[in-house]
């Protein structure tokens, strides 16, 4: 969890930026956020368009977000988040996440906090 939070701390507003530049984003930056979008919005019955990750990514509490996400897992079981986890997991498995960090410094840091969320 040490690790998920460093993540968190590390994502700077210029990253967040980046996305709103992209109009038709990189597959990866557009799967990754997906599964970020399902993952904090497991109570949603949105899929995570495109327009919809970057309202919640661009939303002044995101990063809040993602903390108090990581935190309800720990504490509960509950099968929304559960759905969502899996949904996250089925959206990631096409994503080759060695060329993240190539592509997108914000999607690079999705996918290791994914991988800490699916652990």
């Amino acid at each position: 969890v040490v690790a998920a939070h460093e993540l968190v701390q590390s994502i700077r507003k210029q990253d967040v930026g980046e996305l709103r530049c992209f109009a038709n984003p990189p597959e990866l930056v557009r799967d990754t956020c997906r599964a970020v979008f399902v993952t904090i919005k497991s109570e949603s019955r949105s899929r995570g368009d495109w327009a919809e990750c970057v309202k919640l990514m661009t939303d002044h509490d995101f990063l809040g977000k993602m903390r108090g996400c990581l935190e309800g897992i720990q504490e509960a079981d509950h099968s929304a988040k559960e759905k969502a986890i899996g949904k996250a997991r089925a959206i990631m498995e096409r994503v080759d996440r060695k060329r993240a960090p190539m592509i997108s410094r914000i999607a690079d840091i999705f996918c290791r906090w994914l991988d800490i969320v699916f652990e």
